[in-house]
């Protein structure tokens, strides 16, 4: 059932090809991104090109001087934008990619085989966006929510055969870092209400992954812990949420992400620090 959902929304999001400027500006932004970390130089749209031009043609014959299995994780990359569809032979463009080059002004015909050596064209010979300059880039906080609900998308499916949700799973991950807190510690760290967090809490203490005592340091304080069936659930949920953040993250080097990690740590701080702006009545 969970493949098959995710099979459904690859198809679904493939099939849309009605794009507003953001979501032009934010796929060019993205791909943008593959080609900059491309140690054999900028690819995306040579290949997007490649599979307009020649579509239901084999990989083997697509792929020029590229190692098959390099050329197949490329298209894959380009697969979870929905930008093309596998087809039982080969592959083709989907409405969504045959959209996004239209609106990024791509006419050029790209021959079999030419892939390597077109990747050794420089950025910005290759890549022509003719995005409406009037047009702003997208803020990073849309950026930021476009990722969070992707991967609250894929943690879904992926939680659903243990039958917890996303906000119990956060709540558990949280235990596992820091035993014993109250409800209401809980839940500032899970960034839920303390209302929402009832909700969770009495949900996992009826499935056996949490139990609450008294604290040994301050008895009128009521705190939970996780039980060995939840540690025993967390090891087994481990192997998909690593997969899920491999796909999102695979391109960065440790480096990169441990400074993607800094700048998301700093901005959640300044937040918790900065005073809340008034809301207008």
């Amino acid at each position: 059932m969970g493949r098959a959902a995710g099979e459904g929304r690859r198809h679904a999001l493939a099939a849309d090809a009605n794009l507003t400027a953001t979501e032009v500006a934010a796929l060019s932004d993205t791909l943008a991104g593959f080609d900059r970390r491309s140690p054999a130089g900028p690819w995306t749209h040579d290949v997007l090109l490649l599979i307009r031009d020649h579509p239901r043609t084999l990989a083997d014959r697509l792929r020029g001087d590229l190692e098959l299995l390099a050329f197949k994780r490329r298209v894959r990359r380009l697969k979870e934008l929905g930008l093309t569809r596998s087809l039982e032979v080969g592959y083709e463009l989907s409405p969504r990619g045959a959209e996004c080059l239209r609106r990024e002004g791509r006419s050029v015909r790209v021959r079999i085989g030419s892939v390597e050596q077109a990747a050794r064209r420089s950025l910005d010979d290759r890549r022509r966006v003719t995005v409406d300059a009037a047009v702003p880039a997208p803020r990073l906080l849309y950026l930021v929510k476009q990722l969070e609900l992707a991967i609250r998308a894929r943690l879904d499916v992926a939680l659903r055969k243990h039958g917890i949700t996303v906000p119990q799973y956060t709540a558990l991950t949280v235990l596992e870092r820091h035993p014993e807190m109250t409800s209401a510690q809980l839940a500032r760290h899970a960034f839920v209400s303390a209302q929402a967090m009832d909700g969770v809490v009495r949900a996992l203490q009826a499935s056996g992954y949490i139990e609450r005592h008294r604290n040994a340091d301050n008895r009128r304080q009521i705190v939970i812990s996780l039980t060995s069936r939840a540690l025993s659930m967390l090891e087994e949920c481990r192997e998909a949420v690593d997969q899920i953040e491999d796909i999102a993250f695979g391109e960065l080097s440790p480096q990169e992400r441990a400074q993607l990690s800094q700048w998301l740590a700093h901005g959640r701080r300044a937040l918790e620090a900065s005073p809340r702006p008034l809301v207008a009545d």
